[in-house]
């Protein structure tokens, strides 16, 4: 994989990456593009993985490139810093 060396990570340039949470829902979502249109998002898919009180979509492009990962259950399963650095959006953003 580019830009990943086995046993440490390495910067990519370029990329951004985004974390929204909010708190009333309990729910963080991860961009990994810089923005999603309206109407972008072609699917959702629930990612098979077992947790308790905490579940994990991951929304693709008509292409089937993955645009972003929403965490409900954030604080649950997210690292306290994360959700505290994360952009809050709580009532409506």
């Amino acid at each position: 994989m580019p830009g990943v060396r086995h046993g440490q990570a390495e910067l990519i340039q370029n990329v951004t990456v985004r974390i929204t949470y909010d708190s009333v829902a309990n729910a963080a979502y991860v961009y990994l593009t810089d923005s999603i249109a309206p109407g972008q998002v072609a699917t959702t898919q629930d990612a098979d993985i077992r947790l308790d009180m905490a579940s994990i979509n991951v929304d693709f492009d008509a292409d089937g490139r993955v645009l972003g990962i929403e965490v409900l259950g954030a604080d649950r399963i997210l690292r306290p810093e994360t959700v505290e650095a994360a952009e809050n959006i709580t009532g409506g953003g």
